[in-house]
């Protein structure tokens, strides 16, 4: 199913390692996976950073790396509201 996603949280480790989450990307992306809004930040959250997504609708959140290191996080929360047909 689809949602109108209105914000997005992304939590960076504490514990360690809080450094491999920089230069990255958020996508959400339809039940086609065609992408319907992506943002991109680079630096790394201390420890949170939220992004609010104005009249995006979609099924899938996507954390992507744009280097080459290991993807390491906490948490990802999304907030939405279901889509009616």
């Amino acid at each position: 199913a689809n949602y109108k996603i209105s914000s997005i949280a992304i939590f960076n480790r504490r514990d360690c390692c809080s450094s491999r989450l920089s230069h990255f990307s958020v996508s959400i992306k339809d039940a086609h996976h065609h992408v319907s809004w992506t943002k991109f930040h680079s630096s790394y959250p201390k420890p949170a950073i939220a992004f609010g997504v104005p009249n995006a609708v979609g099924q899938f959140v996507r954390v992507r790396l744009q280097n080459k290191n290991y993807l390491s996080l906490a948490e990802v929360e999304v907030f939405a509201q279901a889509k009616k047909p």
